[in-house]
C-alpha cells in the first residue's frame, strides 16, 4: 500500500512540474537485414560491421537465429558493410548512403570457402517501400530550400508542413520565431 502511495504521489507531482521535451524529429536511419548462405538457409552468428566512412566508427554484432541484423540510431552517411562467418567468404558492400528517418534493408548470401578471400557485393539498400515502419524522411539541402515557395526563404517555416502544425499568424505572436507551433506545444518544447 505505501509503494502504491508512493507511486502515486510521484506521479501527481511530475504531473504538475513540466519537463522539457524534444521535438519528433528523426535524425538517424536504421539497416537492417538477412544473411543467407546460397542456398538460403539463415546463418546464424555471422559477424556484421557497419563502417561509417566520415567517422571511421565501427558497430559490430553477430546476426540472430533467423539470420538477421538490425543497426538503429545510425546516422545519415556513406557506410562499408562487412559480413564474416567461418567457413564463409567475406562479403563486402561499399558506398551505402543512408539518410534520415529511413529503414534500409540489405540481405546478403554468402558463398562457401575460404574466409581469406573477400567478395564484393554491389548492391543498393532497398528504401523506396518501407516495409519496416510507417515513417519517411528526407535531407533538405541548401539548393532545395531555395526553391521552396517560402517566405524569406526561411526554413523555420517548413515545420509547418507536418500534420498537426499551426503556423503563426503574424509577427507579434510568440511563436513567430519557431514558424508556429507543432499540436499545441510551447516554444521552449522546441530547444
Amino acid at each position: 500500500m505505501r509503494t502504491i502511495k508512493f507511486v502515486l504521489s510521484l506521479v501527481l507531482l511530475l504531473a504538475g512540474y513540466e519537463l522539457p521535451l524534444r521535438a519528433q524529429t528523426a535524425t538517424s536511419a536504421t539497416v537492417l537485414g538477412r544473411v543467407t548462405d546460397t542456398t538460403g538457409s539463415a546463418l546464424a552468428g555471422a559477424k556484421v560491421t557497419l563502417h561509417n566512412l566520415a567517422t571511421n566508427a565501427k558497430r559490430e554484432q553477430k546476426t540472430n537465429g533467423e539470420g538477421a541484423y538490425v543497426y538503429a540510431n545510425v546516422a545519415p552517411g556513406t557506410y562499408i558493410l562487412d559480413v564474416k562467418k567461418d567457413g564463409f567468404q567475406t562479403a563486402t558492400v561499399q558506398s551505402l548512403q543512408f539518410s534520415v528517418n529511413k529503414s534500409y534493408t540489405v540481405d546478403i548470401s554468402l558463398e562457401s570457402g575460404d574466409a581469406a578471400i573477400v567478395m564484393e557485393v554491389r548492391t543498393e539498400p532497398k528504401a523506396e517501400l518501407q516495409t519496416t515502419d510507417a515513417t519517411i524522411g528526407d535531407v533538405i539541402g541548401g539548393k532545395e530550400i531555395l526553391r521552396l515557395p517560402t517566405r524569406a526563404r526561411d526554413v523555420s517555416e517548413l515545420l509547418t508542413l507536418q500534420p498537426g502544425a499551426t503556423p503563426a499568424v503574424s509577427s507579434s505572436d510568440a511563436f513567430a520565431t519557431n514558424g508556429g507551433t507543432v499540436s499545441g506545444a510551447r516554444a521552449r518544447e522546441f530547444n
